[in-house]
């Protein structure tokens, strides 16, 4: 870790992953002393409503100039797809009309990402707004029981705000 400049942003795709296998060696803390940006979350906040947003599938959906000699699932690979998906991540960033500096797009990274289908449970594959407006207690436990991730539980809590407020609104005062 030492060969890590101290100011560093590090890049990973699935950053919690990549983080799992990293421990602290000879002082340094690189997980929580460093800034990460997850290439994941990039392209689910950049590329909305695509079927997978796994590194490879990434490089075909996208067209990333990867050379085909690099196979999926070994470090040369996957290092050349994660280059090139963060050089379009950051096009796409700025294509928005986003300020060029990296604070911006630090805070920018690390928003929470909108998931539109549950991905587990007994609703699984279907859109957590049909779900609110059909059975709206099971997302309440669902947002209380189920060990997910962040943007998923947001998600949930929004589309069950969404329903209760529109029935707020339809009720006689």
């Amino acid at each position: 870790y030492k060969r890590i400049p101290e100011d560093a942003i590090l890049v990973a795709h699935n950053t919690p992953f990549d983080q799992g296998f990293l421990k602290p060696a000879g002082g340094i803390d690189i997980v929580n002393e460093r800034d990460w940006i997850c290439s994941y979350r990039l392209s689910k906040l950049l590329f909305e409503d695509l079927d997978s947003y796994a590194n490879q599938a990434l490089r075909y959906e996208l067209k990333l100039d990867v050379p085909r000699n690099l196979n999926a699932h070994r470090a040369s690979g996957d290092i050349a797809v994660s280059a090139k998906l963060f050089e379009r991540e950051i096009d796409a960033y700025l294509e928005l009309g986003n300020e060029d500096n990296i604070e911006a797009f630090l805070e920018f990274s690390s928003r929470n990402y909108i998931v539109k289908e549950l991905p587990n449970g007994k609703y699984r594959g279907e859109l957590i707004a049909d779900v609110a407006k059909k059975d709206l207690s099971y997302l309440k436990w669902y947002r209380d029981n189920m060990d997910t991730e962040e943007d998923i539980i947001i998600s949930v809590k929004n589309a069950i705000d969404n329903v209760q407020n529109s029935k707020k609104a339809k009720s006689p005062i």
